[in-house]
Order: structure tokens, then C-alpha cells, then sequence
């Protein structure tokens, strides 16, 4: 599913951060690697020295991944290239390579719009229709240097189709890296739907009707866990009633050591009605551990 992985360098120890996570991923998927420099037209004088970092990056990355797993990938490519809006730059750059994996830094609690490179990592997210790694780092903290990084996977879900076109890309990446998942879904408790009406609901058992939504959505996840197990990847669920699903999903992430989240951008239920969207950003801008991005198709 990934076999051709991007990261966007820009000189910094910000977006160097995230090489540890390249060098994991493409060693256990035998992917290709590409390391990518957008150079602005203003400092054409500045080309090859650009060249030779990224080139030596690329050594370091290609000595580390003979160390670390003992194996060369089956490419491991760096280049400059020439452009005046890196996010447009790196866009035309994945079609032309087809890339299907970018993997880009974050610092801290800044959120998507402060990303390194500015904007560009926001834009990329936006535009690209291909996954995307986020990965957050707090102050000058450098990027984990040990091997197998990825252990756990927790792959939050609304119980609709949407959000579970993260499902595929979090097996496939369990089963590869040896991982397991945590399946996560929250029912809106009825309370919370009915906050903007005093009187909604009135004569209505509430706690009844939240006890049947639980148990939706705990027969929901237990279909998806069983297809899951049956792919032979070690995975279990957890659900919960609450009243917003990115404080709970924070919640669990401070409580349980993951490792990684995959969740779909966008993606709305009946039960739920999460808005993955804004879910995403909150998760990404107050959350602590990596976060990949799924783009619903079309949107």
C-alpha cells in the first residue's frame, strides 16, 4: 500500500525529526524513499549546497537502515528542485513520482498551521489526495532514534464508511510492522445532542436510549475487530459514551501508550456525527504522538 515514501526537507532539526519514522517505514515496507528540497527561485546560488545536504542525508539515512534492519531499500532518491510555492512544488512532485506516503513534522501543540516550512504542510494535507504522517515534536526535542518505532496503532471510527477508509492502511501497516490496533469509537451521549433545547426529550428515557447506541456502536467495532483478526493482526476495541470524540481520543492517548493514529479526515454518522475534519485538527494541534491523515475521497 506504501511503497513510495516522500519527505520534505528544509534544512531544519524540525523537519529532519522525522527521518527516523522514514527510515522505519521504508526498511519494514520495502519502499522507496525520496528525500525532497523545494528551493525557492531567489536562491538559485544556494542549489548546491542544498545538494549536498540532502545527499547526505540521504547517506546517513541509507547507513542507518543497513544498521538498524540490516537491508537497502529498493531506491533512495534526493533532490532539489526549483519552486515558488513549496506546497504546489511538492504536489506536482508526488504525481510525478506517484508517490502514496508524504511524511511531514509539526511542532508541539502549534498545530497544522504552523507546521515547518510554514503553511506548507497545511496545503499538502488539503491538497494531496494521498495519505499523509504528521509528526509532532516538541521544542528542539530531536526525532527517536530507536528502531520499530510503530508498536500500536489506534485507528479512531464514527461508524460510518467514511471514516473507516482508515481501516485498510492501519491493517496493512500492523501486519508489515508487526503492530497491533486499537479500535476507538464514540456514541454521543443523547444529552449532548439535546444541549441547545431545554425541553428536548422530555418523557424520554435517555439513559435507555444511550445504553442502545453504546450498543451499536460495541457491535460496529466487534464486526470490524473480527475482519481485522481474521487478516491475522492483533487488535482489539474500546468504546465509550461522551460528548466530544477528540477529548476522549486525547484522553485515551495520554492514558494508553500508542504509538501512532490513523483516522480519516471527514466522515459523519448518525450516531456519532463526529466531523472528522475539525476532529483531525484538534487531535493534531493538542495531541502528543504521530498522526496520519486519510483524505475521504472526493473531498
Amino acid at each position: 500500500m506504501f511503497d513510495k515514501i516522500l519527505i520534505p526537507l528544509d534544512g531544519s532539526e524540525l523537519s529532519e525529526s522525522a527521518i527516523p519514522y522514514v527510515r522505519d517505514l521504508a526498511a519494514r515496507l520495502k519502499a522507496e524513499a525520496y528525500l525532497l528540497h523545494v528551493c525557492p527561485p531567489g536562491h538559485q546560488h544556494l542549489v548546491r549546497m542544498h545538494s549536498i545536504y540532502l545527499n547526505y542525508v540521504a547517506e546517513s539515512l541509507k547507513k542507518e537502515i543497513k544498521d538498524l534492519w540490516g537491508i537497502e531499500i529498493p531506491k533512495l532518491q534526493a533532490e532539489v528542485i526549483t519552486g515558488e510555492e513549496p506546497a504546489r512544488a511538492i504536489s506536482e512532485y508526488v504525481q510525478k513520482n506517484s508517490i502514496n506516503l508524504v511524511v511531514m513534522t509539526t511542532r508541539g501543540a502549534s498545530g497544522i498551521r504552523a507546521l515547518a516550512m510554514g503553511n506548507v504542510a497545511d496545503k499538502v494535507v488539503r491538497g494531496l489526495g494521498i495519505p499523509t504522517l504528521l509528526i509532532r515534536v516538541a521544542g528542539k526535542t530531536p526525532g527517536p532514534q530507536k528502531k520499530g518505532l510503530i508498536q500500536r496503532i489506534l485507528v479512531p471510527l464514527d461508524s460510518s464508511e467514511a471514516s473507516k477508509i482508515a481501516v485498510p492502511y492501519a491493517v496493512d501497516l500492523a501486519r508489515k510492522l508487526q503492530a497491533s490496533i486499537t479500535l476507538f469509537s464514540m456514541a454521543e451521549t443523547i444529552y449532548a445532542r439535546n444541549l441547545d433545547g431545554m425541553n428536548a426529550g422530555v418523557g424520554v428515557n435517555w439513559d435507555e436510549i444511550d445504553a442502545a447506541t453504546l450498543k451499536y456502536l460495541e457491535e460496529y467495532l466487534q464486526s470490524i475487530e473480527n475482519e481485522v483478526k481474521s487478516q491475522g493482526v492483533a487488535v482489539e476495541h474500546i468504546t465509550k459514551l461522551g460528548i466530544d470524540a477528540a477529548s476522549e481520543i486525547l484522553e485515551l492517548e495520554k492514558k494508553i501508550q500508542f504509538d501512532l493514529i490513523i483516522m480519516a479526515t471527514r466522515g459523519r454518522s448518525p450516531v456519532a456525527r463526529w466531523a472528522f475534519g475539525s476532529t483531525a485538527e484538534k487531535i493534531l494541534r493538542e495531541g502528543q504522538i504521530p498522526l496520519m491523515v486519510i483524505r475521504e475521497a472526493g473531498n
